[in-house]
């Protein structure tokens, strides 16, 4: 025995794969520089919305796009709730934050819960919010195109998508809702 220990040997004798890490850190940097040229030429929207009225079919559409976001995308993923009627659609490889524990009370609070989420987890590229409105118990109003101006901003930015339902009539679509739907 010389001495020498293999460094993809943990002490325990399992395999820590070292080797990988350095592919996976060009991988996530090729995949942030791929999405900030194709988000310059217009082709991805970073803030997508979902609107309509109770019953449209709003969560179904954004529970297709979390399995697309876990199948396409080589980040985490988020999904922002209110009440816990997502927790046996959504996959466990997202991670589900039911909204009514954290006690959201306008957009400022979700714009640093989102802040905190993301300096937690780098790794964050899509993040989920089913009727936000509801979350933060207003509704449609010029704060709605503030808040969906700072997610385009933040999205930009840390290289993280959005997709946001409102349950809200389509006809109370400010400008920002509507160069933003789905």
């Amino acid at each position: 025995m010389t001495g020498v220990i293999d460094s993809r040997v943990a002490l325990n004798g399992s395999q820590k794969h070292t080797h990988l890490k350095p592919m996976a850190i060009i991988g996530r940097f090729l995949h942030s520089a791929l999405l900030f040229i194709i988000y310059r030429k217009g082709v991805v929207k970073l803030v997508r919305i979902i609107m309509g009225l109770k019953g449209s079919g709003k969560t179904k559409k954004l529970l297709d796009l979390v399995h697309k976001a876990i199948d396409e995308e080589h980040g985490d993923v988020v999904c922002i709730e209110k009440g816990a009627k997502l927790t046996y659609d959504i996959p466990h490889k997202v991670r589900l934050i039911e909204a009514s524990q954290y006690g959201f009370d306008g957009y400022d609070f979700l714009k640093g819960f989102i802040s905190g989420l993301h300096s937690a987890n780098y790794d964050i590229t899509h993040i989920f919010i089913d009727s936000v409105l509801r979350i933060i118990g207003v509704g449609v109003d010029e704060r709605v195109d503030e808040f969906l101006e700072w997610c385009e901003s933040f999205g930009n930015r840390e290289h993280v998508k959005f997709t946001i339902t409102i349950s809200a009539d389509i006809a109370l679509a400010t400008d920002g809702i509507k160069k933003r739907l789905l």
